[in-house]
């Protein structure tokens, strides 16, 4: 026999103190009738103690006692992948074939014709965060949805992993895993954002759509230049990794969409098997002390009743 709930028994020790004080209390009162008409005032002491009896053995109900029968496999439940796609300014940049953009857009159709055993939503960022496509395991829908959101009607170009964040965070479900396809965006506090995702249940895998050498970035005029007249080179942005791996996940750094996909399904699939897909199964035996709580209650309030009226009684008759 185990108790799932132990913490409730703690309560017994101030609760034992109180019985004693109070018993001790009854102990020396008298009762506010004359001699000759209470023949014997003397209540037993297990009448005296069956209320605070019966809390006691209600405690005992409450911390859960059970007994163990079996544990049997549960299938993993058909869990959301939720996909964030960069859809800013800096992933023109060509240090992926034929640029960053286009790149994640191969990577999201390879994952979602691969992976069988997860529904997926489509989600889109720059400062802000859209829904692309709602959690569906048709992968048509998701490469259809992919394929019509065009990033030239974005009017934003930063990236915010934040505005992305506080929007999964909305999103159903209690723990949720989320593969983000970015260059890293702008710094942000890495701090704050980890902080959300902790709180949250987010567990991120960072896709890397940029390396570590970095790349120019095409813009509607040539390449882009900041204000001193220099090229921009945009590189890989370390918060991606800093985050995926504070949260529990990992940052997938692969040259292919189809090695993406791949280390995406195994990274997720690893985290799975670590979770206990077993359900153990208890045989409740709560009832038995709130069986015997019962019976103290109903022992002192119907003893106490019982005493005085037969007592009076008696003594009326004489």
């Amino acid at each position: 026999m185990r108790l799932l709930y132990p913490e409730f028994l703690w309560l017994l020790i101030p609760f034992a103190l109180f019985a004693w004080l109070r018993f001790n209390e009854e102990k020396k009162s008298i009762l506010p009738l004359h001699p000759k008409i209470v023949i014997d005032s003397k209540i037993k002491p297990i009448v005296r103690l069956a209320p605070f009896i019966a809390l006691a053995w209600m405690l005992a109900a409450l911390s859960r006692p059970v007994i163990q029968e079996k544990s049997t496999q549960v299938a993993p439940s058909l869990k959301t992948l939720y996909l964030a796609i960069d859809a800013s300014a800096s992933m023109q940049g060509v240090d992926r074939k034929p640029n960053r953009y286009i790149f994640a857009k191969e990577a999201i159709k390879k994952l979602v014709e691969s992976d069988k055993s997860h529904k997926f939503a489509l989600l889109a960022f720059t400062t802000n965060a859209l829904i692309i496509s709602p959690p569906t395991q048709d992968s048509e829908l998701i490469r259809a949805a992919l394929e019509s959101f065009n990033r030239e009607f974005i009017l934003t170009h930063g990236t915010s992993l934040k505005s992305l964040l506080e929007m999964v965070a909305k999103m159903s479900g209690e723990n949720k895993e989320l593969v983000v396809f970015s260059d890293g965006g702008d710094s942000e506090d890495v701090g704050e954002l980890i902080k959300i995702a902790q709180n949250n249940n987010i567990r991120i895998y960072g896709v890397a759509c940029a390396t570590k050498d970095g790349s120019k970035i095409r813009g509607c005029n040539g390449w882009l230049k900041d204000e001193s007249g220099r090229l921009v080179v945009s590189v890989l942005n370390p918060q991606l990794e800093i985050l995926s791996l504070k949260t529990g996940g990992a940052l997938i750094d692969e040259n292919t969409p189809d090695k993406i996909a791949q280390a995406i399904i195994e990274n997720v699939e690893a985290v799975r098997l670590k979770k206990d897909n077993e359900e153990v199964r208890y045989r409740e035996l709560f009832w038995i002390p709130l069986l015997f709580g019962i019976f103290f209650f109903l022992l002192g309030t119907i003893s106490i009743k019982t005493f005085i009226v037969e007592k009076v009684g008696y003594n009326i008759k004489k």
